[in-house]
């Protein structure tokens, strides 16, 4: 197996937590063409690398993990043991992931959540960092809705992102943590900034995207 494109495609499946085949397939490139065919991803699960999870969905292990950081990459976010369920709105957020993690300026994804008065606030279904050559990251929060839901749902989630952006608890000590943890250099609060990006089932491609 060439190594690099192993490597590639186990954080793929670790940063997405599950992945289907059918996912793995919808990206064509040299690295799903070689380690996301099927005789590949059977050698891994067979190697202890992989395991099945829900829906026959593909998930990283603790051996894989291991092999990841030894080769230098960072692992700290990469999360074990998962009890999640792959349905229809997970099939649409790793899709949307896995197509992004093949980019020339695709960095990290992990799974924030932000919670006030020892309750839970708002929980994105994913952030990803972009980085350019020139080292400069951007932050892009993830949403998947699957229908529109009740009147003002939306505009309420984007209120509360709107109220992220203000919070300086978000830029002085989260962001500051987060920046350490993924190796990115920690800007300045002028230079601080995010945006939040909605997907949905029946509206392909991004139906709002909030500045913050």
């Amino acid at each position: 197996m060439t190594k690099p494109r192993i490597f590639k495609l186990l954080m793929a499946v670790a940063e997405c937590r599950y992945l289907s085949f059918d996912v793995i397939k919808s990206v064509k490139n040299p690295i799903t063409n070689y380690a996301g065919s099927k005789a590949t991803l059977t050698n891994l699960l067979n190697a202890g690398f992989l395991v099945l999870g829900d829906n026959n969905s593909y998930a990283i292990t603790v051996k894989s993990r291991e092999l990841l950081k030894e080769n230098g990459f960072i692992t700290e976010h990469l999360k074990m043991n998962l009890k999640g369920v792959y349905n229809s709105h997970q099939q649409i957020l790793t899709a949307k992931l896995f197509a992004v993690m093949f980019e020339s300026d695709y960095y990290l994804t992990f799974y924030p959540q932000f919670h006030r008065h020892g309750n839970r606030y708002l929980i994105p279904d994913a952030c990803l960092i972009r980085r350019n050559e020139e080292g400069h990251y951007k932050i892009e929060f993830i949403e998947v809705e699957n229908s529109l839901k009740v009147e003002g749902y939306l505009h309420r989630k984007s209120e509360k992102y709107k109220n992220l952006a203000g919070d300086y608890w978000v830029y002085n000590e989260w962001w500051r943590k987060k920046a350490v943890e993924f190796r990115l250099p920690f800007p300045e609060y002028e230079q601080f900034c995010f945006c939040a990006k909605c997907f949905g089932k029946e509206i392909p491609n991004t139906i709002f995207k909030w500045e913050g």
